[in-house]
């Protein structure tokens, strides 16, 4: 036997042994640090765990008595308060609620107390992590802020040239804005500016696996700007202009001018049209508005001041809808 086939034999041989005889080995350790090397789960944290964890009876209680009794009862007639006050009897059946099957859940429609319950719970839970897997960029769903943040904020930088003032006038530069996906950043009206966004842009997607749709996004010049063309190049996208819509408020509009309440008097008008008036009772009208027309200015309301003009304006529309005949006549009494 020459000695390239000794050499194999006796790994053969080596290989039998460890097989076979102690396990306790370097070679055993190795060949199976490279079979589980994939397999091996990563440790369960203990916010997973309580996340995961079955819901209690005093977690459930606590959420009950955080709710608001005093409101409309549900389709099954039952109020909040219900649920309070009777705990003791009917605790039983609230911790054996569930659904086992997708006919055991009810319309959106037809959702009770109960439902609203269930939800709380869940709220309460994600409530004690959530800040965990939000970046502390966001202006959405961390506690301290609202979605009226960042359009403030986005008005204040848009008219102080990207900048905002703190305590004994400090200056605060604004680069970025972030709620959700929707995404507004300030950078100097310079190509290099953009080159370098187009960059950072490419990295986050070869990064993250996701895509950003350009023709969703567009360069907004803050004043006169040469070139805007030219810099929109070099990230693919178009052109917009001031004034423009941000989270469902104007932007780079002048606060205390009517055009700012153009578009909601037209969604008003869009209600409006959709209703067919000679199909409605005057109990009808009056419900459309207090529900409906009446809440359409509120967003809009909580930042900007609305002028009377305006006011009166849509003052004037809920009044023709109430009042009006069939055909946009005067309807009589």
């Amino acid at each position: 036997m020459g000695v390239d086939g000794r050499s194999a034999l006796e790994t053969a041989i080596k290989e039998i042994w460890l097989r076979e005889g102690d396990r306790n080995t370097g070679f055993f350790h190795r060949m199976a640090n490279a079979t589980e090397r994939g397999l091996v789960l990563k440790q369960i944290s203990l916010q997973k765990r309580k996340l995961l964890s079955s819901l209690s009876e005093a977690e459930i209680y606590a959420a009950l008595m955080g709710m608001n009794g005093d409101k409309a009862p549900g389709p099954d007639g039952f109020t909040v308060a219900f649920w309070q006050n009777c705990w003791e009897i009917v605790k039983e059946d609230v911790l054996d609620m569930g659904g086992r099957g997708l006919g055991d859940y009810r319309p959106i429609s037809l959702l009770g107390g109960l439902y609203k319950l269930l939800a709380k719970v869940l709220a309460n839970r994600l409530k004690k992590i959530i800040d965990k897997v939000i970046s502390p960029d966001q202006n959405a769903f961390i506690k301290g802020r609202q979605i009226l943040d960042g359009s403030l904020i986005a008005n204040e930088g848009v008219h102080y040239g990207c900048r905002i003032w703190k305590g004994r006038g400090q200056p605060v530069n604004i680069t970025h804005l972030l709620f959700a996906d929707d995404t507004i950043v300030f950078c100097e009206a310079k190509k290099e500016s953009l080159l370098y966004l187009s960059w950072i842009l490419l990295w986050f997607e070869a990064a993250s696996g996701l895509k950003i749709n350009l023709e969703k996004s567009m360069v907004i010049p803050v004043g006169e700007v040469e070139g805007a063309l030219d810099m929109a190049a070099e990230i693919g996208c178009k052109v917009g202009q001031l004034p423009t819509v941000y989270l469902g408020l104007p932007l780079g509009a002048p606060n205390r001018a009517s055009s700012v309440w153009d578009g909601v008097e037209e969604k008003m008008r869009r209600k409006l049209a959709l209703w067919k008036r000679q199909f409605l009772s005057k109990g009808g009208r009056i419900t459309l508005i207090k529900s409906t027309l009446a809440s359409i200015p509120l967003y809009q309301m909580s930042l900007f001041r609305m002028p009377k003009s305006v006011a009166r304006r849509l003052e004037k529309l809920q009044r023709n809808f109430l009042w009006g005949g069939a055909n946009g006549g005067i309807r009589l009494i």
